[in-house]
């Protein structure tokens, strides 16, 4: 067997309970995560690095993704809750939130938890898998997508469905031309 590859063994729970049904934020992309990544590192002294505390993120959600609180610390929960933990620590926690009866006591509740910072980013990156396309959904998805494919067929050549797989949602008000695309889908034989 060849040992120069890398084989990873991914957890799922992450996509199928952490990754959100709305679209993520467009600051999640690969791109401001990777400068999040790189600010972190710079305050790691700060509690950015390598574990990235509630105040920290808070600070780079709020002030630099120009996101809601109440956005990033769903963000932050739902990761946090993917993490191991005995049921007694998750009960604990509840306790501890439930008995603060201020917004500023519940603020310095959290801010004593932290998360690991680069699992932290690979969570908010699988967020895109629900990113919605208005195109695509339009016109419907081939699978598999060829990427050497120089340009995209019409729409009447779509019809053909027995060279290959077409995902197309007929759902509310379509044009005759995709409703009748989609009934040959739907009689397709793979």
């Amino acid at each position: 067997m060849d040992q120069s590859g890398v084989l990873l063994w991914v957890k799922s729970e992450p996509f199928i309970v952490g990754a959100l049904q709305v679209p993520p934020p467009s600051k999640f992309s690969l791109h401001y995560l990777r400068k999040i990544a790189t600010y972190v590192r710079t305050r790691a002294t700060e509690g950015a690095y390598p574990r990235l505390s509630w105040s920290t993120w808070r600070h780079i959600a709020c002030g630099k993704l120009q996101l809601a609180k109440e956005l990033a610390w769903l963000y932050f929960e739902i990761f946090d809750n993917l993490s191991v933990r005995t049921p007694e620590e998750r009960l604990e926690w509840s306790e501890i939130l439930s008995s603060c009866t201020t917004e500023d006591e519940v603020e310095k509740q959290r801010s004593q938890l932290s998360v690991d910072t680069l699992q932290f980013l690979l969570f908010l990156y699988i967020q895109q898998f629900n990113k919605i396309s208005l195109r695509t959904s339009l016109i419907g998805e081939e699978w598999p997508s060829p990427r050497s494919r120089p340009q995209s067929p019409s729409l009447t050549e779509r019809t053909s469905c027995h060279s290959k797989v077409s995902i197309i949602s007929c759902k509310g008000n379509a044009s005759p031309s995709l409703k009748s695309m989609c009934n040959e889908a739907r009689h397709c034989r793979v």
